[in-house]
């Protein structure tokens, strides 16, 4: 095992969990390996927190799945995960975010007059590359009512 995983995997050891809940898929594909060679029996469930459902997410043993979509349920069964096993739950989210704001005062927060679209650009943790250096889309044909 690579020396900066060593400390996660000394933790998983020795500590008497209950149950492991994955968000992300490197800590679940650790657990796996733990498992398989009998160092870590704790159950252990995944949540997907992409839209995409990727190869990656593929854990087993993995007691359950819960993904975003429908489709990251197929894809989850494509690569060998029961049906029963997956549970479509959306993309987990702080409940913060759940509430609706004022766009005024997000506009103020961020420094913004609000004259113009906001475009919101997110990335994954790899990142998508130079996106300051990205063409936006053109808006100027849309109503400014769809802002």
């Amino acid at each position: 095992m690579r020396w900066n995983l060593r400390p996660f995997a000394r933790l998983l050891r020795t500590q008497a969990w209950d149950v492991i809940v994955n968000t992300h898929f490197l800590p679940a594909e650790i657990i796996v390996s733990l498992r398989r060679k009998g160092e870590v029996q704790t159950p252990h469930f995944t949540v997907t927190t992409d839209f995409e459902t990727h190869r990656l997410w593929v854990n087993q043993p993995c007691e359950h799945y819960f993904t975003a979509t429908e489709e990251g349920v197929v894809h989850l069964q494509h690569w060998g995960v029961p049906a029963a096993d997956t549970s479509v739950t959306g993309i987990p989210i702080h409940p913060a975010f759940s509430q609706p704001k004022a766009r005024s005062q997000c506009l103020a927060r961020q420094g913004l007059v609000g004259d113009r679209p906001v475009v919101l650009q997110l990335a994954g943790g790899f990142g998508v590359g130079p996106t300051a250096h990205y063409p936006l889309p053109t808006t100027h044909h849309l109503p400014s009512t769809a802002f």
